[in-house]
Formats: C-alpha cells, sequence, structure tokens
C-alpha cells in the first residue's frame, strides 16, 4: 500500500525481517486478479498451488438485509471478486450470526444500511472525482 512505504527498507536494516513469498499469504483487494485462486478436493483454498493463509478483507461488509457488500467496481474492474474465498468467509459469517442470535436475538451490531451501502457504491463508481472529494468532505455518503 502507498502509505507504508517506510516498511520498504526493514529487509536491510533489520535481519529477522523478511518480505512473505509465499503466494497465499496477503491476498487482498488490490493484488488477487494476478493469481490463480483454485480450489481443493476438501474445500480449501490456493493461491498459485499455495494454500491460502490469509485475505485482506477490504472493504467488506455485512449489510442489514442479511447480504454482504463484497467489493467496490474499483476493485472488480479488473476482475470478478474471487468467490471462493468470499462464498466460504460468508458462509461462516452466517453460522456465527445464527449461533449469536440464539442469544441475541436482534443482533446486528457492525450491519451496515442497504441503502447506504448501495449510495455509496453508486457515488464511487458514477460520480465525478469533485463531487466525491465535496460529498467526502462534508457529507457522510
Amino acid at each position: 500500500m502507498g502509505d507504508q512505504k517506510y516498511l520498504d527498507p526493514w529487509p536491510e536494516e533489520y535481519s529477522n525481517c523478511h518480505i512473505l513469498a509465499h503466494h497465499g499469504a496477503g491476498i487482498a483487494p488490490w493484488n488477487y486478479p494476478q493469481y490463480l485462486i483454485s480450489e481443493g478436493v476438501n474445500g480449501s483454498i490456493f493461491i498459485n498451488n499455495d494454500p491460502l493463509i490469509f485475505y485482506h478483507f477490504h472493504q467488506f461488509q455485512i449489510l442489514e438485509n442479511g447480504k454482504f457488500d463484497r467489493l467496490s467496481s474499483f476493485y472488480t474492474v479488473e476482475a470478478p471478486a474471487p468467490s471462493l474465498i468470499y462464498v466460504q468467509y460468508e458462509s461462516v459469517i452466517n453460522e456465527t450470526i445464527v449461533k449469536v442470535r440464539t442469544i441475541y436475538p436482534n443482533f446486528l451490531a457492525g450491519f451496515k444500511s442497504t441503502n447506504s451501502v448501495f449510495a455509496r457504491r453508486f457515488a464511487q463508481k458514477f460520480l465525478p472525482s469533485s463531487v466525491k472529494n465535496f460529498l467526502q468532505k462534508f457529507m457522510r455518503y
């Protein structure tokens, strides 16, 4: 990420610091199109034939209508969101919500308004940058 350039010299400055070379570590919305994502026989996920260790669920949101908002068009213009990864994650989240709701039936903490997420995604995709910059400064759209 552009705001983490201070990390670049660390491998030279710190002898025990290394850059991960494992393809399954650090998959994210900004880099998934460059990898081959596949599923193993037991449902495990592979990235260029390496097991997936972690995925950065940047922008992922749980919506109040029980659905999920995965990624904005900013990321999916190059390739659709990696469904193999998201489907498994969403399944575990749904199972967890069911368990939590056995204790707190009206649990909605952290859920986002479907309308506000739709409006934000619409603005991100269709509004000119000057309008988006204005909205970001003065409104919570």
